[in-house]
């Protein structure tokens, strides 16, 4: 299955391909950590955060016009995925949100098979909720 990625995905997708081992992609990934578009404190809550996840990630999505979510989480290691995540999928339609295949999108990124199972399981509770809010 072939997947379109927005220019920043693409460009994300192609920089991580051409690093030398998952050392270098786990470096760059800690540093995109860094840039991810957060919630903002004081609207932190409870019905934000995601469960099945290892750490704690809340996310609040925007899905009026377009697909915008924004997201917090104590790991640096799932900040810098969030950030991957935002690259692919802010701005795109629902429809697109809710076809987006994230296991493709992590192999492409060289990353699928670097996770624990726990983290695993996390990226599926997060891929679940944004389905969930891209289908509403």
């Amino acid at each position: 299955m072939t997947q379109l990625y927005s220019e920043q995905a693409q460009s994300l997708i192609d920089f991580f391909q051409q690093q030398n081992g998952w050392e270098y992609r786990y470096r760059h990934l800690m540093k995109l950590a860094a840039k991810l578009e957060k919630i903002a404190p004081e609207n932190l809550s409870d019905d934000k955060k995601i469960d099945g996840c290892e750490t704690n990630v809340w996310m609040q999505f925007d899905c009026s016009n377009t697909f915008n979510f924004t997201a917090n989480c104590e790991a640096r290691i799932m900040s810098g995925i969030l950030y991957l995540l935002q690259a692919a999928l802010n701005q795109q339609t629902l429809q697109y949100v809710s076809e987006f295949n994230l296991s493709i999108y992590l192999n492409q990124l060289g990353l699928a098979n670097h996770f624990s199972e726990s983290r695993t399981n996390g990226l599926k509770s997060i891929e679940a909720q944004i389905k969930k809010h891209a289908i509403r």
